[in-house]
């Protein structure tokens, strides 16, 4: 969820959605996306969104994945495409 550290006061709504595909070879691959809105008293209401795949390996997970808003301030809420590995630990 974006930083919220500037609004007194936020409302925010978001839904997820994910689905892990058939496996191939020693990768579980997952889609997934996200939706949220949030309202910013005194400063805006805005939309966000994500979609991505991670891929899964024992315990090890990499997720590529692409976020961007409907914000339309150049530089401000500029689209990523993000990469994130991470590990689970017994």
């Amino acid at each position: 969820m974006p930083d919220q550290s500037n609004a007194d006061e936020a409302s925010t709504i978001e839904g997820t959605l994910a689905y892990e595909l058939p496996s191939v070879g020693v990768f579980t691959p997952t889609v997934s996306g996200l939706v949220g809105w949030t309202e910013n008293f005194g400063a805006g209401e805005y939309t966000y969104w994500n979609a991505g795949l991670a891929l899964a390996v024992d315990k090890f997970t990499f997720d590529f994945r692409y976020w961007d808003t409907d914000i339309s301030n150049d530089g401000l809420a500029d689209e990523r495409f993000v990469f994130t590995a991470s590990i689970t630990l017994p």
